[in-house]
């Protein structure tokens, strides 16, 4: 009898451990939601989230303009640079480090993806202005934190000046200028 309660709790242990192991790895996984569809986020090897952007160069002077005006490395596609997809089609990174975004400022077209990535210690939840309604491009809201090192990509495909700040500290700003292709 004693062996049969100590298999029993042995037992208890193990599915307790196997519980607590899986729902570890859940909260590890950061809802991603590119135009209001939820996806799965993935690890930097795995590609089915986020595009990988062809090496081939980006229509001429399209480039990622920070408040300064300069524009990053066309045809690449690494932290905090941009890359091309296909032809028509710019991928730009904004980087949050919980006090700024990374560029402030980018310029884009129709149709292009701008991925936010975290890499601050606390969550990221950039959103459409204005605070604490997000009406001004609604879509534009991933709805639920991103922790760090996850990422949130959003396709705009709409005409304007979007600005944006992090919902979870709102005097964090900043604004996509999307002009017609």
């Amino acid at each position: 009898m004693k062996k049969f309660g100590k298999f029993i709790i042995i037992l208890i242990i193990l599915a307790g451990g196997y519980y607590f192991y899986v729902q570890k790895n859940k909260q590890a996984e950061a809802p991603i939601l590119e135009n209001g569809e939820m996806m799965k986020e993935t690890n930097e090897s795995d590609s089915a989230a986020i595009p990988t952007p062809s090496p081939s160069p980006s229509p001429q002077g399209r480039g990622m303009e920070s408040a300064g005006g300069g524009t990053g490395t066309e045809g690449t596609f690494s932290s905090g640079e941009e890359g091309t997809m296909s032809p028509d089609v710019l991928v730009v990174q904004i980087d949050y480090d919980g006090s700024k975004y990374a560029p402030q400022t980018v310029n884009i077209k129709v149709g292009d993806i701008v991925i936010f990535k975290n890499n601050s210690e606390g969550l990221m939840l950039p959103a459409s202005a204005p605070y604490p309604v997000h009406t001004d491009y609604p879509e534009f809201d991933p709805k639920a934190g991103v922790s760090f090192g996850g990422k949130w990509q959003f396709k705009f495909e709409k005409v304007g000046e979007w600005k944006f700040h992090d919902h979870l500290k709102p005097s964090v700003l900043g604004v996509i200028n999307v002009s017609a292709r």
